[in-house]
């Protein structure tokens, strides 16, 4: 099942957002032949959800409605990140990409790359559920520390681990947010029995509901403009409130630090005001 799971990704994928899938481009992903790809998954996928492929074998086949997706990604976020990953394994392997279009992330261009050895040993640890020693600038101070990581975050361009920190013998200490690229050094990555997991981060664990104030003082364009990102097609007039439901406690502040400002054109705009939290 999971064998074909993954082949009905790749055939959504090319049917809803290439919009046309075909047995000979769906075997080139596959690394199979074209009658194979046409038999065993096409025509399978044909038989386990009858009337979601648009077209008939030997014509251009397609997939209409995002509702019909079991196993594709159904929204642009999910769609870049498959893409940025088969842009990396292409690029390791020193072949083109099977699928998609270039992605290019600006993001992460102004960024330096952590250095390999520490993101491993970080990973690793949280991986392994193991503690690291780890020498790490923070806004106040060079310390050296214990960190047992137990989540990746992406802030927008920026990584940081979620883990419990300790700076004392007695191992006594709080959750943080470690920024990878400000370990100076890792002294040792495979101290499993001082590990504290996330059991206790009730930051981590707890969700709020965030609703944000639209600024009154902005122009009636810039206005407009967000009503028609954040409402689309629903778009109301009287649009002044944005509900983001269910944000981890932890996560808040990075949420409102990314929605705070704007830049439309050469101007940035106070676009959002925090308002209250409510426990999701």
């Amino acid at each position: 099942m999971k064998k074909s799971m993954m082949r009905y990704s790749w055939l959504e994928y090319l049917a809803y957002w290439e919009g046309r899938l075909s047995a000979s481009k769906l075997g080139r992903i596959l690394g199979q032949s074209r009658e194979h790809v046409q038999r065993d998954v096409i025509s399978a996928y044909r038989h386990e959800f009858p009337g979601v492929l648009a077209g008939g074998p030997g014509r251009s086949q397609s997939i209409d409605r995002h509702e019909d997706l079991h196993f594709a990604p159904s929204g642009a976020h999910r769609l870049v990140d498959l893409l940025r990953g088969e842009a990396t394994l292409s690029e390791a392997l020193g072949e083109p990409a099977r699928f998609g279009i270039p992605v290019e992330d600006v993001g992460t261009i102004a960024f330096r790359e952590t250095e390999p050895e520490i993101f491993r040993s970080l990973y690793r640890g949280c991986v392994q559920r193991r503690c690291v020693l780890v020498e790490y600038l923070s806004k106040n101070r060079v310390a050296v520390m214990r960190f047992s990581p137990h989540a990746l975050v992406r802030d927008v361009a920026r990584l940081h681990f979620r883990g419990y920190a300790s700076w004392t013998q007695d191992h006594r200490g709080y959750y943080i947010d470690l920024v990878p690229s400000r370990v100076r050094r890792i002294y040792d990555d495979v101290d499993r029995w001082n590990y504290v997991p996330d059991t206790d981060d009730r930051e981590w664990h707890e969700r709020v509901n965030l609703t944000f104030r639209l600024n009154p003082d902005l122009p009636k364009n810039i206005r407009q403009i967000l009503i028609l990102e954040y409402e689309g097609e629903k778009a109301r007039e009287d649009f002044t409130q944005l509900v983001i439901p269910d944000v981890r406690l932890a996560m808040t502040r990075y949420v409102e630090r990314t929605m705070k400002y704007r830049f439309f054109g050469e101007e940035m705009h106070h676009v959002w005001m925090l308002g209250e939290r409510k426990k999701s």
